[in-house]
């Protein structure tokens, strides 16, 4: 379990072969959120109101409970959104790893930032969330709470593995020599095994339907 900290690691970018880890445990702050799209909702009360209105032999085979005036048929289909925002400071005096491991003594580099160089550490996350491709690649892993392998931690948590999550969005604040901010907005995301290929396939897709609708497009 990792019950006082959360770590995000990201696979190697270009330059590097190691993976990139960074540490937040100060000041910590996290909000779990899960927004369900469903195939049917709120239009399900249309359905409600055609029970009054349709004959009797269509609607008798479901129409054994009663309904509020206000309420409708939901069908989850599995789609919507589990996100997860983080936000967490850091400050000059943290030396958890922040980067590939690659910075020595006091001198930071583009893939890792010692002890106390804020600028560094600022630079590095940014050069890491930007050069990597965070999508269902499983590029982005997130180890929180029971959600750990033991990696970084006595023991692996109830669900024994991390998160994949897409970093949709990351913000950065530094307003003094002391401390930086950091702001993350992560969502969970499947693993598609073949990203490229999945992409290729959906490109192909639209090209086919963008041929199919110039057939009906007149020539003006």
């Amino acid at each position: 379990m990792l019950s006082d900290r959360i770590v995000l690691e990201i696979d190697p970018i270009s330059g590097t072969d190691e993976m990139g880890v960074f540490v937040l445990q100060t000041d910590l702050e996290t909000t779990d959120e899960l927004d369900r799209s469903y195939v049917l909702s709120e239009r399900g009360q249309y359905v409600t109101e055609a029970f009054d209105i349709a004959p009797d032999a269509l609607t008798d085979p479901i129409s054994s409970g009663d309904f509020g005036r206000r309420e409708g048929y939901h069908i989850d289909g599995g789609a919507g959104t589990d996100q997860i925002t983080i936000s967490a400071t850091r400050g000059a005096e943290e030396s958890t790893q922040w980067g590939d491991g690659s910075a020595e003594s006091d001198e930071s580099t583009q893939y890792d930032a010692v002890p106390g160089d804020l600028d560094a550490q600022v630079d590095v996350l940014r050069h890491w969330l930007n050069e990597t491709r965070s999508d269902s690649g499983g590029q982005t892993q997130l180890h929180i709470r029971g959600h750990t392998d033991g990696t970084y931690s006595d023991s692996a948590g109830p669900f024994s593995e991390p998160i994949t999550v897409a970093v949709q969005s990351h913000v950065i604040s530094k307003e003094d020599h002391a401390e930086i901010s950091i702001t993350l907005t992560l969502v969970r995301t499947a693993t598609v095994p073949n990203v490229d290929d999945a992409l290729d396939d959906v490109q192909d897709a639209v090209d086919e339907v963008v041929a199919e609708l110039g057939e009906y497009t007149p020539d003006w």
